[in-house]
């Protein structure tokens, strides 16, 4: 008889107590509003700037989540499984961006830079990953609860929590500058920005009848800030904070893709390595930070390229060689100086490779696979990465008679080109803008000793950060540590292509 007693006054206190704190949700939403209402009369709700920052974390994120999705489906379809984790998220983001910038070409060319299309875009990249996507995520959920009910709970080192409290410190830092569109560059004020606004006021792409030679240049960032400039009905600063958005999520990416790209170098897991990111003074400069430029977008691309060239090494194995060629083009068509530094490097190493492959080929020695792709990975690539950059060379070729235009003037039949064209892009753009050492011993000393002293010498214009050096010499210290190491075969071989790049 207690017994049901207990039970029955049980139900009744619960029941009481589910009654009472029914209307909890409501009387909060009353409150809301009511302070809504009050705070209204002295500064408008409508009117806060948090809206603004919203729209632009919610079309920067859909826009990531769009390219995510499409990408997705490009690396499983043509590597036929899927990477680890942190790899496989970077690589499909990389590969997902590329493809938009693509589709932005095929609609610009159309004509199509219309408000509708500021959603219908992403919607379709969406709509094409959602069935890979939506399998992948019910696997990946189950291999996480497993792995909660299953791993080792291991003690945290005395470093975990002050570094990721300095990687967040430093990840805002850099975010809260971009709040204001006062922050944007120079270059992105007269080029990058200013390309995107034009294609977006003009409904698509155009030739440039002047010979504007800068609008010629590889801008693939500026398509993705085109896309953001397509945003109907809100204010210029919407659609700059956007584009500053767009740049942040591919930072925030390229943090991602430190861990595992670290990982592949040295086979083991270093989940804290992205802090190292924040270690380079430089990065909190004008100029040399995020300001919705183009060089963050060209690096957002480099850690996918490397992380597929360390696993197509072994068997130059054309799935993952052209999956490479992918971010490879990213970089390429961000900006000219980015693939001056990343294709000769990548491409030397692939050659380098090939003439092995070639070698076992010949002796029948080594790998069978390595063996047998000694031609058909490296040459699947280069296919790839002609036809994946045609957006670029056959446009201007078509227009301007140059693929490179107007790099190629000695050669051929540009219009438009006059000889002051000729004088200003020799003497104003080239001989200002790329420097190299002498042709001589002294020229090659210099260029030896540049991984030494590139961080110890000032390499800026004078009148952005003054005469001293920005960079950091963290990484020229920590180079003697190879030495004491193990397993540095592939850190030494990215020491070799950081040498070649500088």
């Amino acid at each position: 008889m207690t017994e049901k007693l207990q039970r029955a006054r049980a139900l009744i206190t619960g029941t009481v107590d589910r009654v009472r704190a029914a209307p909890l949700p409501f009387v909060l939403c009353y409150a809301l509003w009511y302070f809504a209402g009050e705070v209204g009369q002295h500064y408008p709700v409508s009117k806060w700037l948090f809206w603004h920052y919203a729209l632009a974390w919610g079309a920067s994120l859909f826009w990531a989540a769009a390219c995510i999705a499409t990408g997705h489906v490009i690396v499983r379809r043509i590597l036929r499984t899927t990477l680890p984790l942190l790899e496989h998220f970077a690589t499909s983001f990389a590969c997902g961006a590329f493809a938009f910038f693509l589709a932005m070409n095929v609609v610009g060319h159309l004509q199509l830079y219309k408000g509708w299309m500021f959603y219908a875009l992403p919607i379709a990249f969406l709509a094409i990953g959602a069935r890979d996507c939506y399998r992948t995520i019910r696997r990946l959920s189950r291999h996480i609860r497993h792995a909660r009910k299953t791993a080792l709970v291991r003690p945290k080192p005395f470093y975990f929590w002050p570094a990721i409290v300095w990687g967040v410190i430093a990840a805002a830092m850099v975010y809260f500058v971009i709040l204001s569109p006062e922050n944007v560059q120079f270059d992105s004020r007269w080029k990058h920005l200013a390309l995107a606004e034009e294609f977006a006021a003009y409904g698509g792409l155009r030739r440039f009848d002047e010979g504007f030679t800068v609008g010629t240049y590889p801008h693939l960032s500026s398509y993705f800030y085109g896309w953001a400039f397509l945003c109907p009905n809100v204010r210029l600063f919407d659609r700059v904070e956007i584009a500053a958005h767009l740049e942040y999520v591919t930072f925030l990416a390229t943090l991602v893709a430190i861990p595992a790209l670290v990982r592949l170098l040295t086979g083991r897991r270093s989940h804290l390595s992205w802090v190292a990111r924040f270690l380079f003074p430089g990065f909190f400069l004008y100029d040399s930070s995020l300001s919705a430029g183009a060089d963050h977008i060209a690096a957002f691309f480099v850690a996918p390229v490397a992380t597929q060239l360390i696993r197509s090494w072994r068997e130059l194995n054309p799935r993952h060689l052209i999956v490479m060629a992918i971010p490879l083009c990213g970089v390429g068509l961000t900006k000219y100086t980015a693939t001056t530094l990343v294709l000769p490097v990548v491409g030397l190493a692939v050659a380098i490779r090939m003439a092995w492959a070639l070698g076992c080929f010949v002796l029948k020695k080594g790998p069978e696979p390595l063996r047998k792709n000694w031609l058909i990975g490296p040459l699947a690539s280069a296919a790839a990465i002609v036809v994946l950059t045609a957006a670029h060379w056959l446009k201007n070729w078509i227009w301007y008679g140059d693929p490179a235009y107007p790099t190629l003037y000695k050669h051929l039949a540009l219009n438009p080109w006059t000889e002051d064209a000729m004088e200003l892009f020799e003497y104003g753009y080239k001989e200002y803008q790329f420097w190299r050492p002498p042709r001589t011993w002294e020229g090659v000393k210099e260029t030896l000793k540049a991984l030494y002293n590139f961080s110890f010498i000032p390499n800026d214009y004078p009148k952005f950060h003054g005469k001293v050096p920005t960079f950091g010499s963290l990484m020229t210290l920590l180079l003697a540590t190879l030495f004491f190491l193990k397993k540095t075969r592939r850190i030494w071989g990215l020491v070799a292509c950081i040498h070649l790049t500088i």
